[in-house]
């Protein structure tokens, strides 16, 4: 794929190229940001990085965290929830009818 450039759009440039440069350039001016690290490794196929570093991708669940729901409702239509609901008021007769449990069994159906 080839980019414009800004300051010059008839001139185009290998966009992996650019963005390989916008990330060096970012962790020149800063050594700790693990985002720009990580995806500079990415964009160059950097054979030396076996994995994403911890740092990475905690920051990444960190900053997803806000959106998760929104994105497994809303946009992926995730429906899991709805449809057990649905299970235990028809097993039991109508929702009027489900009895409140006083323990529950988390299934695992999280991030981690």
């Amino acid at each position: 794929h080839k980019c414009a450039i800004t300051d010059d759009p008839e001139r185009q440039r290998d966009c992996k190229e650019l963005a390989a440069n916008a990330f060096s350039l970012a962790t020149r001016y800063d050594p700790n940001n693990e985002e720009a690290k990580h995806m500079l490794a990415t964009v160059t196929a950097d054979a030396t990085m076996k994995r994403a570093s911890n740092k990475y991708v905690t920051a990444l669940f960190d900053d997803y965290a806000q959106n998760f729901e929104h994105s497994l409702v809303e946009e992926l239509r995730y429906n899991g929830y709805e449809r057990l609901r649905r299970g235990f008021d028809r097993a039991f007769g109508g929702g009027e009818n489900v009895p409140q449990f006083s323990m529950v069994v988390d299934a695992g159906c999280g991030t981690g």
